[in-house]
């Protein structure tokens, strides 16, 4: 089905085949869209108006969230051009939005009675389990979760793996997060020791690395790569951009349009 775009369009993922997945304005709605061969699909929704696609792996299986019938946002897994309803927690009328799939299918998300009342769940073997944990926002080939859980100081980023909670702990501050994870390394972001900055980090060899900015006070990591090169955003002293970090240098993606 053709795809007709509005003046709003954003990518979320894409594997290794090139195929690319997002969400875009359709005449006024949000709708989630798969790129393939120089072309902008459609991949339609629940039975409802809209929908938003966050990651596909290679084997071309695409995940969000859309609205059902009912007006209610459910997660999808998008396959061979069926999109199937993963449910909810609890109750058929909570909500769920799936966030990151991997290679065998796994599927990590959140679920809840509304937007701000959410548990993570993981979805396998077609069965959507509910998580000891806060969120959940990625998961590595080898079925470990990153995401955050409540402590007794505030929200930090964890690793979750095989029902075992990791706590990453933060850069100084209250709360972190993680966000993405390759086979062993986490990204993600934390409050620094002010309680008011935040700074992208780096998990690895047991420690949490501070991947600083781009000369302002805030940076976000949102994705990593298998050799550790992370991407997110950063403050410059008078704007924001795309940033690059490679071991502990950092760079504005701007610089190289």
């Amino acid at each position: 089905m053709p795809f007709f775009l509005g003046n709003y369009s954003k990518a979320n993922g894409i594997n290794d085949n090139s195929q690319v997945v997002g969400e875009a304005d359709s005449f006024g709605l949000t709708r989630a869209f798969v790129y393939d061969n120089g072309t902008m699909q459609d991949i339609l929704t629940l039975g409802g108006s809209q929908s938003v696609s966050y990651g596909i792996n290679n084997n071309g299986q695409i995940l969000g969230w859309s609205e059902t019938g009912n007006s209610v946002q459910h997660a999808f897994l998008y396959a061979n051009g069926n999109m199937q309803d993963l449910g909810a927690l609890g109750s058929a009328f909570n909500e769920s939005r799936a966030y990151a799939i991997n290679e065998s299918g796994q599927m990590v998300g959140a679920s809840g009675p509304d937007a701000r009342s959410h548990q993570a769940f993981l979805y396998n073997n077609g069965s959507m389990q509910g998580l000891s944990i806060k969120g959940a926002f990625d998961i590595s080939n080898h079925g470990q979760i990153v995401g955050s859980t409540i402590t007794t100081s505030g929200s930090h980023a964890i690793l979750y793996a095989n029902g075992v909670t990791q706590d990453l702990g933060t850069l100084g501050g209250f709360s972190s997060a993680g966000r993405a994870i390759n086979n062993g390394w986490v990204a993600g972001s934390s409050v620094l020791s002010n309680n008011s900055d935040q700074h992208a980090f780096l998990y690895s060899n047991g420690a949490m690395q501070d991947l600083g900015t781009l000369g302002g006070n805030n940076s976000f990591a949102y994705a990593i790569n298998d050799t550790g090169q992370v991407v997110g955003q950063a403050d410059t002293t008078t704007s924001s951009y795309a940033a690059l970090w490679n071991g502990s240098s950092a760079y504005d993606l701007n610089s190289f349009a």
